[in-house]
């Protein structure tokens, strides 16, 4: 049984309904599929490990929408006991940060160069040695794929002080899917500040969803909690499956509709306060065909 249609339907996954200006990205210099080595540079600060050499491999996507981008994969080398590396890319340098504790190994990064990549990207427990991680600038979205090609990680971040005046508890930062290696995974939506102090409206609530089905956490002012399920058609019901609801983040443990793009939102009995886009999963799965099939 599963879940999730928003109250106002979530937004579709076509790359055509993105509208924010795209950045230009240099021309490849060799052809598409083709491997190459782009430039070692020193890191700007101290490090104990020299930037990295990545070997790289362009190809070009086409979207939904006709519109073509290049998209590039990259590889690298974590070295134990640092904190901080360079990686060369095709649209500048990107500084990996990690803990000192993350585990050595060669991680691969597919970017779709269609906007700018943000400065720093953060190397995690859940970007295991082996894995590659996948980056649309665009829509803020990344998956993490293991090295025999399932879904480990999708993550979905949102703005942060979106929410026109309204609470930071309420306001989400991120929806992320994480899959356990038989299939079954959570969805967990986080917000910017946990909730503190008194309930100011007669509800407030988080919903993740799922293709046409959602999923409310629902806090009424007495602070008494409803979990509640509403099907693609038909009346609302008790929601009976596990739900987790820790400092700033609500997770749900699922079973089914692991294919289906997802996001959230939160409200109260008062007004909408904030929205994800949908998670574009059908975009990342051309991304890592296309990959596989360009660079091998």
């Amino acid at each position: 049984m599963l879940l999730l249609a928003a109250c106002d339907q979530l937004a579709g996954t076509a790359p055509a309904a993105v509208t924010a200006a795209a950045t230009a990205v240099p021309a490849s210099p060799a052809p598409f599929g083709t491997a190459f080595q782009l430039p070692t540079t020193r890191a700007a600060t101290a490090t104990p490990a020299a930037a990295s050499r990545g070997t790289v491999c362009a190809f070009p996507i086409t979207l939904a929408d006709g519109s073509a981008y290049e998209a590039a994969r990259y590889h690298f080398v974590w070295k134990q006991g640092i904190t901080t590396q360079q990686l060369n890319t095709r649209a500048g340098t990107l500084q990996l940060e990690g803990q000192v504790t993350i585990a050595a190994g060669e991680r691969s990064v597919v970017i779709l160069h269609r906007a700018d990549t943000a400065a720093t990207l953060e190397v995690t427990d859940l970007w295991p040695p082996g894995s590659t991680l996948l980056i649309d600038p665009l829509t803020g979205a990344s998956e993490t794929r293991r090295a025999d090609g399932t879904i480990a990680r999708q993550l979905l971040l949102d703005a942060i002080g979106d929410t026109r005046g309204m609470p930071a508890y309420l306001d989400i930062a991120s929806v992320d899917r994480q899959f356990d290696a038989a299939g079954s995974f959570i969805l967990r939506i986080t917000t910017n500040t946990a909730h503190e102090g008194k309930f100011i409206w007669s509800f407030q609530e988080l919903e993740i969803g799922i293709g046409e089905e959602r999923i409310v956490q629902r806090t009424l002012s007495s602070g008494k909690q409803l979990n509640l399920y509403y099907p693609t058609k038909g009346k609302y019901s008790d929601y009976t499956g596990t739900v987790v609801v820790q400092a700033n983040t609500v997770t749900w443990p699922l079973q089914e509709g692991g294919l289906l793009p997802f996001g959230a939102r939160s409200a109260t009995s008062a007004a909408a306060v904030d929205k994800t886009e949908a998670f574009p999963a059908e975009l990342f799965s051309s991304l890592w065909e296309l990959a596989a099939a360009s660079c091998g």
